[in-house]
């Protein structure tokens, strides 16, 4: 009885030892759980004068023992992207933009940011922004997350958006060109031609032959009216075998404009003579040379041209209208002169009529 007595007093404290050593027990797998975690984030480094070839060897022989290394994942990751193999890149990237990062050389707003950049060079804009929305909640004053979130905002056509973004990565590094560069043509989107004309100077100051940020230029010296302007950079890059044939288009639209319909006619010509040219261009500029051709009264250049078209693209605009209207009168040289004419030769006509 006694001994049950003494069994009973003690079980408070045998309990309490119990529970004691659980607690034990768990933080000691709590500890040894964190620690492993932090021995991956830090595990050896590779050897920083190893060549690339040496530190391939290494990161891959690591890997084969522990997959989610991520000492030696960042290392083949930088080097996939230093030589711009995105596909490579993205793959590591998207690795480790997963995993809690806290090394020297790679934290987690460096991975999204990496990921994002190689899914963009990739085309995949989806991921990209994926990538770059958690690199901004993760540090919302980053330069890099703020610049390429602003460039996927523009491509996206979100250009409010990307406006703000580009001007924000700007407050941070004021001499960023492509910054500039991007906001310029984000701001001629958006109607704001003056405003976009000083960010693009400002990149074409620094780089002089960026032809894209020529032609920009271009559109808005002529948005803002200063067409003069306009045509000389137009003229300019007429030869250009990328951005040629849309200056050639760009340059005879506003000769139309002003009524110089064979400086536009000369414009045209000149961009179809370019042998690289993409189809939407290269219909749009014979419409307008058969358009300048028909206002000339060059019918049989204009139907040239308008059959062209039909064989690219049989129901461009008013391309078969206009190819039944003046078909009668190309074949017919005194309905032409009937129909378009001056006044004086619809005279000589009709003296040739009342001979006959």
């Amino acid at each position: 009885m006694k001994l049950y007595v003494d069994i009973i007093k003690i079980m408070p404290t045998i309990s309490i030892l119990i529970i004691v050593v659980l607690i034990i027990g768990i933080a000691a797998l709590g500890f040894s759980f964190i620690s492993n975690t932090k021995n991956q984030g830090k595990s050896k480094a590779i050897k920083k004068n190893a060549t690339k070839e040496e530190a391939t060897r290494e990161a891959n022989k690591r890997l084969s023992k522990n997959p989610r290394d991520i000492t030696a994942l960042a290392c083949l990751g930088n080097i996939a992207y230093e030589e711009e193999n995105w596909a490579k890149s993205f793959e590591i990237y998207d690795i480790l933009a997963e995993m809690p990062l806290a090394t020297n050389e790679l934290n987690q707003v460096q991975a999204n940011i990496r990921a994002a950049v190689s899914a963009m060079q990739l085309g995949n804009n989806e991921a990209a922004y994926k990538y770059l929305v958690v690199a901004r909640a993760l540090d919302q004053g980053n330069f890099e997350v703020n610049y390429q979130l602003g460039v996927l905002e523009f491509r996206r056509g979100n250009y409010e958006k990307a406006s703000q973004l580009l001007q924000y990565s700007l407050r941070i590094n004021p001499e960023y060109i492509p910054a500039m560069r991007t906001l310029g043509y984000t701001l001629f989107k958006l109607k704001k031609a003056k405003d976009a004309l000083y960010y693009i100077r400002k990149a074409l100051e620094i780089s002089p032959d960026d032809k894209e940020s020529l032609f920009t230029l271009a559109e808005c010296y002529s948005e803002a009216g200063q067409k003069d302007q306009a045509l000389r950079i137009y003229s300019h890059l007429r030869p250009d075998d990328v951005w040629g044939p849309q200056a050639c288009l760009a340059s005879g639209l506003i000769n139309v404009e002003s009524h110089q319909d064979e400086m536009a006619v000369i414009d045209f010509e000149i961009g179809l003579k370019h042998h690289e040219i993409d189809e939407d261009t290269e219909i749009e500029l014979n419409y307008q040379l058969a358009d300048a051709y028909l206002r000339l009264q060059n019918i049989a250049g204009a139907m040239n041209n308008l059959q062209k078209i039909q064989s690219m693209r049989e129901n461009y605009k008013n391309v078969t209208e206009l190819v039944e209207k003046y078909r009668e009168i190309n074949a017919n040289k005194n309905l032409q002169i009937f129909v378009m004419s001056s006044s004086g030769d619809f005279v000589t006509l009709c003296r040739k009529i009342v001979m006959t």
